[in-house]
């Protein structure tokens, strides 16, 4: 009998412990649900805790740079490298006035004894460049008063001086005037028309002493006379002998004004 019980009793027991896992994987699912809820809402404040400080990085990056003023200050040395030199302005200098410059020749003012004077203060300092001769015609010209074929090249300043004393264009009791040409005569003889004569050019007049510029022996050099008295500070124009002039006060034969040299050639 109590075998018999057993057995009938054995398969009820199997159904129990089969239908335990069941329950127990049902209980364990049953538990897990909630816990997915209670675990997603866990996560959620993690992944935002480890979110933020992301975006603290970000902005971070964001911020704006520093200030000069927060940087370390540097060196001198630094600072002279850095920095640029500044570009200096030119400075602009004052026109020079065209006529009449003491300093340098430059353009004369369009007139005749600007224009003469201003050609021949070029020519100070030349050395064996020009005779009496070709310094006379280089004068006339250089301002365009007349053309190469007015006198023989060998008589140039002699022929110049004629013309000028028979048009009544010289004058020997007057004082000359800056721009003027100024005659002297290159022989011991006196005479009216010399042969051999020096044309110069006035620069400066001072009372009776008058500074102008002539080819004299080798060299176009500014020269002093005294045109009412000679002295022995006027220049020496030819070589002294006893009895006979010698400097250029002695010498001198007259002026002409710069306007009526320019009415004598056509």
């Amino acid at each position: 009998m109590i075998l018999i019980l057993a057995c009938l009793l054995l398969p009820f027991s199997n159904e129990g412990q089969a239908q335990t896992p069941k329950a127990a994987s049902n209980s364990r699912t049953s538990r897990q649900k909630p816990a997915t809820s209670t675990q997603a809402a866990k996560k959620k404040p993690a992944e935002a805790s480890k979110k933020k400080p992301a975006s603290k990085k970000a902005e971070v990056k964001k911020e704006p740079a520093k200030s000069a003023s927060t940087l370390k200050p540097t060196s001198k040395k630094e600072s002279a490298k850095k920095t640029p030199p500044k570009r200096q302005e030119p400075v602009q200098k004052a026109p020079a006035k065209l006529w009449p410059n003491k300093s340098k020749p430059q353009l004369g003012d369009g007139t005749t004894g600007s224009e003469l004077l201003i050609n021949a203060q070029r020519l100070v300092g030349m050395k064996n460049s020009f005779t009496p001769d070709s310094f006379a015609s280089h004068l006339c010209y250089s301002t365009a008063l007349t053309t190469k074929s007015k006198f023989r090249s060998d008589s140039w300043a002699s022929s110049l001086y004629r013309t000028l004393a028979r048009k009544r264009a010289v004058s020997h009791k007057d004082k000359p005037k800056r721009g003027d040409l100024i005659f002297f005569r290159l022989q011991e003889k006196s005479a009216k028309y010399p042969s051999n004569v020096l044309v110069g050019v006035v620069e400066s007049v001072n009372g009776s002493t008058i500074r102008f510029i002539a080819p004299i022996g080798d060299e176009v050099k500014r020269a002093r006379a005294n045109i009412s008295k000679a002295t022995k500070r006027d220049a020496t124009l030819i070589p002294c002998q006893k009895g006979a002039p010698c400097k250029a006060g002695e010498l001198y034969l007259g002026f002409a004004p710069a306007t009526k040299v320019a009415n004598v050639f056509p």
